[in-house]
């Protein structure tokens, strides 16, 4: 039976190495990205519990049971296939405290030990490369365990109780798991019947119910329309509406709580300031004065000055082209690019002021406890063009990007929302998040798309 073990020193305590994978987020933030594996059920906890995963293989998916049962809390615990694609799987993953007296008391070991066998034995390992995907994909894992729990560290206060907009967008997805094994608590705003750890809102019908959530230290607003289909003049309004009219709502509403929230962290754009070319552009630029994205972030913004007024410390965080192979612009890229198709768009020389998720969500984490307010741009410090992302994107997938994408077809295809979205750009940077201190993990796009896409 091959066994696969994998090692690594971690910046905590044994403690808080095993908090951390006891929250139900780790299973979220250990999937690497470019697997494409779906949580599907879970049940319990890591020591006694199960899950239910949907993988690919090849064209197709597969369903993957892992029940967890055994171990000694705090100390490791294992998960053993109950079914799925390989013949017999067991993983026990292991907290290790410090063995020698020169070791620095805060900090740990991280053992993963799996026992596998593959179907059609050596055959099936071999076709499947289960041993490469095993070195990478725990690679991925120990180095984001440790940079969570270094971050994690770093935040200046204790656990927050977060109330967020948006949980279930390509952000939020991947913010709330990453607060979680933080310590911190999370509730999630929702559309439906809330459930432990939600609350109910509707902004189409300026509805919205805080008086079972407690004391709240803390909102994140993220919810809003995606702008990445042609804009009909229903398609504008609605973009607009679902920016300034939940931002609205929620801003009334933690503004006239008892207890108010401390600090008030909601979306916006760099859309707010328009197209600038080449321009350098930081949060003391002016904002765009012709378009519908600068307009639309305008009264984004605007409809935060209820909870500014009310004394909670604002942000607003004026987020770039998020890249992420789960979703967003990157995703939607990926397909035409291995496919052989993909190019620049436009002249290619439009700027394109991308962030990694990992470091959007650090960010975010990182203003709850900075001394902030204001527009803040979340943007890389290294902005591209169009032209060198494309060309980026197809080095990291080993492919050509030559066929182009001419502005008059951008025009016909997808009307105003080509020309704003797609023809135009800022190359704006995050002056102040970076004269504040922030640290970035992702500063240049290759190494970005190196860690979304993997080997």
């Amino acid at each position: 039976m091959p066994t696969f073990t994998k090692r690594s020193p971690m910046p905590a305590t044994v403690a808080a190495l095993a908090a951390y994978h006891e929250q139900p987020g780790a299973l979220d933030r250990l999937v690497p990205p470019w697997e494409n594996v779906r949580v599907l059920e879970r049940e319990g906890d890591c020591y006694e519990g199960r899950v239910l995963l949907s993988v690919p293989a090849g064209p197709f998916r597969l369903r993957w049971e892992a029940v967890h049962s055994g171990g000694v809390r705090g100390s490791y615990f294992i998960d053993r296939q109950a079914s799925g694609p390989f013949a017999t799987y067991e993983h026990r993953h292991s907290f290790i405290a410090p063995q020698s007296l020169s070791t620095a008391p805060q900090t740990s070991e991280l053992e993963d030990t799996i026992e596998w066998t593959a179907p059609f034995g050596a055959l099936g390992a071999a076709i499947g490369g289960i041993q490469k995907r095993l070195d990478s994909g725990f690679a991925f894992r120990h180095v984001r365990t440790a940079e969570d729990l270094r971050r994690h560290a770093e935040f200046p206060r204790g656990p927050l109780r977060i109330l967020v907009s948006g949980a279930s967008g390509l952000v939020g997805k991947h913010l709330v798991p990453f607060l979680t094994v933080g310590g911190h608590t999370v509730i999630r705003l929702v559309r439906r019947a809330p459930k432990s750890g939600e609350a109910f809102w509707d902004p189409a019908t300026n509805a919205i119910d805080l008086g079972g959530v407690g004391d709240i230290d803390a909102v994140i607003h993220l919810s809003g329309e995606s702008v990445s289909k042609r804009w009909t003049e229903a398609r504008k309004a609605e973009i607009l509406r679902s920016r300034e009219q939940s931002t609205l709502l929620l801003a009334n509403a933690i503004a006239k709580l008892p207890k108010k929230p401390e600090v008030f962290v909601s979306a916006s754009a760099v859309g707010w300031y328009g197209n600038r070319g080449t321009e350098r552009i930081t949060e003391t630029s002016t904002g765009g004065t012709t378009g519908f994205l600068p307009e639309v972030c305008r009264k984004w913004e605007a409809a935060t000055e209820p909870a500014r007024v009310a004394g909670i410390r604002t942000v607003n965080l004026r987020i770039g082209v998020v890249v992420s192979a789960r979703g967003g612009a990157l995703a939607e890229l990926l397909p035409p690019v291995r496919a052989g198709v993909g190019g620049v768009v436009g002249s290619g020389e439009q700027m394109f002021p991308w962030i990694a998720i990992d470091d959007l969500v650090h960010l975010i984490h990182w203003l709850l406890g900075a001394d902030l307010a204001g527009p803040v741009n979340a943007t890389a410090p290294n902005p591209v063009n169009n032209r060198q992302f494309m060309t980026a994107v197809g080095k990291a997938v080993h492919r050509w990007t030559i066929f182009p994408l001419p502005a008059p077809i951008v025009r016909l295809m997808f009307g105003k929302m080509g020309q704003e979205v797609l023809l135009e750009g800022q190359n704006a940077v995050p002056e102040r998040a970076l004269a504040a201190g922030f640290r970035f993990t992702f500063e240049t796009l290759d190494s970005a798309l190196r860690w979304e896409l993997g080997p």
